[in-house]
């Protein structure tokens, strides 16, 4: 029998459930207190002029950000991925894209939008 693929039910491929705007908000602010990953790929980011934050800044916008759309799905690696939305210390506008996992949040890139 084969599993329908609904938002509802499933995920695009039959994979995890894309979580709601306010889930992925609570995930996120929880993650970043009890367990969070970095990706090789948001460390490069930080440093770059373009960008300039830190993990201060990254704290600080889940404390004060929110997730204002649904998540975006990756059929390469079958996860949801969220953009939490807010701004750093210094009232910068940045956005930090995420993965939830089962017992973590991986953070993968900061934006300036």
């Amino acid at each position: 029998m084969r599993l329908p693929k609904t938002r509802k039910t499933r995920g695009k491929t039959g994979g995890p459930r894309a979580l709601t705007p306010q889930q992925a908000t609570r995930r996120f602010k929880v993650g970043l207190v009890t367990e969070f990953r970095l990706t090789r790929h948001i460390k490069e980011q930080m440093v770059k002029p373009d960008r300039d934050f830190d993990m201060g800044d990254v704290r600080h916008v889940a404390r004060l950000g929110t997730v204002r759309r649904p998540g975006e799905y990756d059929i390469r690696y079958g996860t949801y991925s969220y953009c939490m939305e807010g701004h750093d210390v210094g009232g910068s506008a940045l956005n930090i894209i995420f993965v939830v996992g089962r017992d973590h949040v991986k953070l993968i890139t900061g934006v300036r939008p």
